[in-house]
């Protein structure tokens, strides 16, 4: 069974494995501090994958060294307090348009079906499962219990802009895909898409920045990752395009 390592002998494993130290005693308060296997993410690509150690497995290449990776390491952190606060801003602004957008209807109006898009409101991902507004209500009244908001104890549906306070990254993007299609074009020429086509992009574009920002959130490893769309919103933003043209309502 793995035995965890000390920071001395994180190091003696990697200067094993090939990695050199211009000073051993920094890198020991490294590891002391930051820890060893948040790091190690940042050197799998800097392995020689075809000079492999019994001991220690995959070997460095022979240019590697702990201030390299380090480097990347730092680079990785700034890189994170940037992404955070650019969807941080991104999400303050996506909840404000949808209050400017829905408050049209009163202060409860997004919670009724006749103010939003019918359609979008009774998609279900599954055969006998709830509706995406249910799903929708249900989490809101959720999310509104677990709250620590001063207007959270309130009886009744939140008013929308009080609402989207506790809402999550997802509630947010879900509220928008019920919308009417012309509050929809609203929210997107906010923020920059005019092409009547651009409505994929700009879902796609969310999921990215939601996963992005739960990313920074947890402080995961940001360098050299792919970010991909769910299937399931590809499958949403789908039925919203087809299902008018086969109910015979575009």
């Amino acid at each position: 069974m793995p035995q965890h390592l000390t920071p001395h002998q994180i190091v003696e494993r990697l200067k094993c494995k090939g990695m050199s130290f211009v000073n051993e005693k920094k890198a020991v308060e490294f590891f002391f501090s930051n820890g060893y296997y948040r790091f190690r993410a940042y050197f799998y690509d800097l392995l020689n994958s075809n000079d492999i150690c019994q001991v220690n497995g995959k070997k460095f290449l022979q240019t590697v060294s702990f201030e390299k990776v380090k480097r990347i390491y730092d680079f990785d952190n700034s890189l994170r307090s940037i992404l955070f606060e650019a969807t941080q801003n991104i999400e303050l602004c996506l909840r404000e348009y949808i209050v400017s957008t829905l408050s049209k209807y009163g202060p409860d109006g997004y919670w009724h079906i006749a103010n939003l898009n019918e359609i979008a409101c009774n998609v279900r991902k599954q055969n006998n499962r709830p509706t995406e507004l249910e799903v929708f209500r249900k989490k809101q009244r959720n999310l509104k219990r677990r709250s620590n908001a001063p207007f959270s104890n309130l009886s009744g549906v939140l008013a929308i802009w009080k609402a989207v306070e506790i809402m999550d990254f997802g509630s947010l993007v879900n509220l928008i895909i019920m919308m009417k299609d012309t509050d929809k074009d609203i929210i997107f020429n906010s923020f920059g898409y005019q092409d009547q086509n651009d409505d994929n992009l700009f879902f796609a574009h969310l999921q990215v920045i939601g996963n992005l920002r739960n990313k920074c959130a947890h402080h995961e490893v940001l360098w050299n990752i792919a970010l991909r769309v769910h299937h399931v919103m590809v499958y949403m933003i789908g039925v919203l395009r087809v299902e008018p043209m086969l109910s015979g309502r575009c």
